[in-house]
């Protein structure tokens, strides 16, 4: 399952061949881009080309920032749901996620992470086509029944510091595009009966499991990662170098659900 779910993106400098291998495998790789938060926007708009309705640069994705959106959680009132987030510093696994997914149908549907530092050891990067991974539940008789359950069992995908977004793992668009949602709070949600909460369960472990098991790959200065952010989850392993910097930029194209308005991040 491994070899079919996990994307290892090919590198281009050409960005209309980005884009076109983006399409087809979920990932690519444009190489030769400004490593600053303009330089990732101007490659992601290049990329895109006329299908870019929004390009968004959203962060800076370093060590401080982690620390400081830590102590912010901590100082809130026990009971507000955001303290329950866990921002996952540097020492410990980014689980598989869609960015955005909080933000259900406002979510991007492609995202853009620019290397401006590498570290030198740790912090490998890696994408689950979750698409793939459904068919590849759907071929072995064990796990058949979590790949039906994944277009028709509606769950919970809410991220605690926001809203409530209930809804199946997977759903065909009508721009002939899939949603496959995959993130750290998806769970039955409360009261649930006992099957879809089976369903949460499995699917939980095995979209976890492949995310241990897929092919690790490294971004370099200047390389910025594009992703089809409704199709295919990233994650990154620990490192150690607290310099490490990206930056993530959300867009918005013509096949998107729909263009939000204003987001607000934490």
């Amino acid at each position: 399952m491994t070899a079919t779910v996990g994307v290892v993106p090919s590198r281009s400098s050409d960005p209309a061949e980005v884009r076109a291998l983006a399409a087809q495998f979920g990932a690519a790789v444009l190489v030769g881009v400004e490593p600053s938060e303009a330089g990732a926007e101007a490659g992601a708009r290049a990329v895109l080309g006329n299908e870019a309705l929004d390009v968004r640069a959203q962060f800076r994705a370093t060590q401080r920032r982690a620390e400081d959106l830590q102590a912010y959680l901590a100082a809130l009132p026990e009971d507000a749901p955001a303290k329950r987030r866990n921002t996952y510093d540097r020492t410990t696994p980014l689980p598989p996620h869609n960015d955005g997914f909080a933000f259900g149908d406002e979510m991007p549907d492609h995202l853009f992470l620019c290397c401006v530092r590498p570290c030198a050891t740790g912090g490998a990067s890696w994408l689950v086509d979750g698409l793939a991974l459904i068919d590849a539940l759907r071929g072995d008789p064990s796990t058949a029944w979590v790949a039906e359950q994944a277009w028709t069992t509606s769950i919970e995908h809410s991220d605690p510091a926001y809203g409530i977004v209930v809804g199946p793992v997977a759903r065909r668009l009508a721009t002939g595009r899939c949603l496959v949602r995959q993130n750290p709070y998806q769970w039955a949600g409360p009261d649930a009966p006992p099957q879809v909460v089976a369903f949460a369960t499995a699917w939980s472990r095995e979209r976890d499991r492949a995310a241990a098991s897929v092919p690790r790959f490294r971004l370099a200065r200047g390389e910025l990662l594009c992703v089809d952010n409704y199709r295919v989850a990233h994650g990154r392993d620990p490192y150690d170098d607290p310099e490490r910097e990206m930056v993530s930029t959300w867009a918005w194209t013509t096949t998107a659900i729909t263009v939000p308005g204003t987001l607000h991040l934490l």
